[in-house]
């Protein structure tokens, strides 16, 4: 698979409640070596598409719900896994109203 460099540097995005909001959710990897417990589940920051700078964490944002074991072996997982944990948790934060689309009904 072509990965593809955005042709920007982000800008930081930090967000409390996203990162709070990540505490007892699912895990969305669910990889081979999801551990299935809430309890460890944390909003995790992948290093994938060149999204993020050196010692810089990619947007908050762009993270996904991951259990400790997930987190753990991210780099062994596809980019469609990485993709769909991602939009999965877009979802779910925009479900819960922690992310908006400006003029969205």
């Amino acid at each position: 698979m072509n990965q593809v460099t955005p042709n920007f540097k982000p800008d930081t995005c930090v967000s409390k409640p996203l990162r709070d909001f990540a505490r007892g959710q699912d895990c969305s990897m669910r990889g081979p070596y999801c551990n299935n417990n809430p309890e460890t589940v944390v909003l995790c920051h992948t290093r994938m598409a060149g999204f993020n700078g050196i010692n810089c964490k990619p947007l908050d944002f762009l993270g996904y719900h991951g259990c400790s074991d997930c987190h753990a072996h991210e780099l062994e997982m596809g980019y469609d896994d990485i993709y769909r944990a991602v939009a999965e948790t877009l979802s779910r934060a925009f479900q819960a109203g922690l992310i908006t689309v400006k003029g969205a009904k």
